[in-house]
Formats: structure tokens, C-alpha cells, sequence
């Protein structure tokens, strides 16, 4: 069995715009005991951070540090924390089954292979995908993979699906990550929020690094112009800059 984590008194835990950390925060609402956890959740105001940051000070005076990457790694921290009932507290059978889940749920979404994701859900003998009374740490992941990419509804007509997904929309953790979320999102610079999303789709359709964009948008000289603005020319595109210009703004 996995050794269970020391719970740190202080840590702080940023996520990027374009991935909401439910099962992050609902694998940390599902501890017994989260109020010995002073966690500050936030968005992160880089865009070149893929994934969130989970950063430890285990001491009161703030010495030792840990950082922890990635959405299953932070999950999975919470996850073994004494008396996690998602993972730390469940018989080493159930361990290996969510281990062996975790990973081929991953390889699923690095192959972009969401219907074998759902059949993974649907396919289930339980309530659950591990275990027959609560969820596990499997099921968190695979609730924010669904919900982070919108996808529950498409498949809400399969019964059994429908049934599992219900089940974890109704969770008190689940709720609650929902929430912490949101709020952190609502607290967050709308601006660097906004000249996210502008610089993400423009990178979608002229194939340009969303860093270089979102580096490039800045507040045109003319107001009426709109509140943020690209000067093609510095991208040495191909053609005219007007028109390249008319035809991105059909698109966007």
C-alpha cells in the first residue's frame, strides 16, 4: 500500500484558464480532514502554464517547499493524504484498479479517444468505476476530463452513463470543487482572461503559437477599435495585412 503524504499547513495551487481543476479540488473536499488544510486557490496570470501547480510549505515557518505538477499528480496528492477515502483508506485491490484506470483513462486523452473514455464509465459493473458505494479517485478524474471538455452531453441518452454522471454532479466534493473554482476564476483578471481566449482562437486559425499572440495583443491606439489589437505586420504573414485582417474577423 501507498504511504500515506504528510498534509502541508500552507499551500497554494494555481490552474491554468483553459482547465478547471475540479478533480483537483473535489479530491481535496473529499478529505476528512481539509480544515487542516490552509489551500489559496487561484488562476494562474501565465498563459505558458500547461497544467496547475500544487505548492507545499510543510513547515510553520515556511521552509521546506514541494511543488507538485499536473492535474492526476495534485489529485492524486490529496488522494493519499491519511484518511482519503478516495484512495489512502480503500483495500491495495481497489489502489491497483484506480492506478490501472488513471492510466488508461491518460493514454485515452492523449489519443483523444473520448468514446472509449465513456465506454470505460458505462461499462462498469457498480455505481462507480471502482468501488460499489462511493466514488474513488477514478471517478474524479474521469468526471473532469467529461466536464473540463464539455462532453456529458452527448452521451446523457446512454442510461448507464447518465446514471454514473448524476451520481457525481450530486456530490457534495464535486459541488463544492465546482464552486471553488469559479470563485477563483470571478476573482482572476478578466482582461488576461479575455486576452487568453482571443489569443487561443487566433492560434487555432493562423497556426501561430498562442504565446507570441497573447504577448502581441495590446490596446489599439483608436478606442473605437475595440479593447485589444494585433499588428499583423509583426507577424510577417503571407498577404495582405487588411485583408487577413476582414477575414479573421469573420472567424473569431
Amino acid at each position: 500500500m501507498v504511504a500515506s503524504v504528510s498534509t502541508p499547513l500552507k499551500s497554494s495551487f494555481l490552474f491554468p484558464i483553459n482547465s478547471k481543476p475540479f478533480a483537483e479540488l473535489a479530491s481535496f473536499y473529499s478529505l476528512p480532514s481539509q480544515s487542516e488544510i490552509d489551500l489559496a486557490v487561484g488562476l494562474s496570470t501565465d498563459i505558458k502554464l500547461k497544467s496547475c501547480i500544487l505548492i507545499l510549505q510543510d513547515t510553520a515557518d515556511n521552509v521546506a517547499k514541494q511543488s507538485i505538477l499536473s492535474k492526476e499528480a495534485v489529485a492524486r496528492y490529496f488522494s493519499r493524504c491519511k484518511g482519503s477515502v478516495i484512495y489512502e483508506s480503500l483495500p491495495l485491490s481497489c489502489q491497483v484498479a484506480i492506478d490501472d484506470i488513471m492510466d488508461d483513462m491518460r493514454k485515452l486523452m492523449v489519443e483523444n479517444k473520448i468514446d472509449l473514455i465513456i465506454s470505460i464509465i458505462s461499462k462498469r459493473t457498480s455505481d462507480y468505476l471502482v468501488t460499489s458505494k462511493s466514488p474513488s479517485l477514478a471517478d474524479f478524474i474521469a468526471w473532469d476530463y467529461i466536464k473540463n471538455h464539455n462532453w456529458s452531453e452527448k452521451y446523457l441518452k446512454e442510461a448507464n452513463f447518465q446514471n454514473w454522471w448524476n451520481k457525481m454532479e450530486s456530490l457534495e466534493a464535486c459541488q463544492d470543487a465546482v464552486k471553488r473554482a469559479n470563485e477563483a476564476m470571478a476573482f482572476a483578471n478578466i482582461a488576461g482572461q479575455f486576452k487568453y481566449e482571443i489569443a487561443s482562437k487566433v492560434s487555432n486559425l493562423l497556426n501561430i503559437s498562442e504565446h507570441v499572440l497573447f504577448d502581441l495583443l495590446e490596446a489599439p491606439r483608436d478606442p473605437s477599435h475595440g479593447d485589444f489589437s494585433i499588428a499583423l505586420p509583426r507577424l510577417r504573414l503571407n498577404g495582405n495585412p487588411a485583408q487577413i485582417a476582414a477575414d479573421l474577423a469573420k472567424k473569431v
